[in-house]
């Protein structure tokens, strides 16, 4: 496991699929994500209680924050999966 204080920011493949269309279009780079952080420890125990801490990595990442405003402003984006629900989903079916 990552060193649980990292913070990430995430997005479905599937949101990525569905709107890579509108992003060849406009030709320019736009950030994808929920617009929200959870450490890798906090991903873990959405997940499962047994959980194991690492040191950080040389070059590993603090935090990922996708900055998602030009994404939501020019191509009309929205995050349409939450994570807690989507890995409840995945665990229960």
């Amino acid at each position: 496991m990552w060193n649980a204080n990292c913070l990430l920011n995430s997005v479905n493949c599937l949101s990525n699929l569905e709107i890579k269309h509108k992003i060849v279009k406009y030709g320019d780079v736009f950030n994808l994500g929920t617009g929200t952080n959870y450490s890798v420890n906090e991903v873990a125990k959405m997940i499962s209680e047994n959980t194991t801490i690492i040191e950080p990595r040389v070059g590993e990442s603090r935090e990922t924050l996708a900055n998602i405003n030009k994404a939501k402003t020019v191509l009309g984006w929205k995050p349409k999966v939450i994570l807690e629900q989507w890995i409840s989903e995945q665990l229960n079916g």
